[in-house]
This record gives C-alpha cells, structure tokens and sequence, in this order.
C-alpha cells in the first residue's frame, strides 16, 4: 500500500508542478488560478484513478475510497494557494 501511495503522490505532485503560473492580486487573476486549480486537481483525479485501474485493478476501489488521494490533494491546493 506503501508503495501504491508513493504512486499516487509523484502523480498528484506531476499535475501540479506543470502549471506554475503567476497570478496578480486583481479578481482576474484570483479567478483565474481558481479555475487553474479547478482543472490541476481534474487532470491528478483522473490520473490517479487511471493509474489505479490499469495498474491495481483489484485494489484500486479500496484505495480511491481510503481517502488519502483527497487528503493529499488538499495539502497540494494549500501549497499552490500559499505559493
């Protein structure tokens, strides 16, 4: 499970680390890294959940319901939104 976790995380940390933009202080600019971060977390969903099905197919429900993909998403949206 170890393992599969440390999957999981360099593709939630690859989703994020290509979409660095700077953003002014304007509503524009909040607006827009919203919906940057909007489709950042669609992208690492949707890699983590392929990634489980054609690498864990057996595994891969119990793993996207533990939670730990939310969690980790959420420590990522911390970091970008502070960063």
């Amino acid at each position: 499970m170890d393992s599969i976790k440390n999957e999981i995380k360099n593709i939630i940390d690859n989703a994020f680390e290509l979409k660095k933009n700077n953003f002014n202080n304007s509503f524009e600019g909040k607006k827009a890294k919203s919906i940057e971060l909007e489709n950042i977390i669609d992208v690492a969903l949707d890699n983590c959940l392929a990634h489980l099905n054609n690498n864990y197919p057996s595994q891969a429900k119990e793993f996207a319901n533990s939670g730990f993909i939310s969690e980790y998403l959420k420590e990522k949206q911390i970091e970008y939104l502070i960063g």
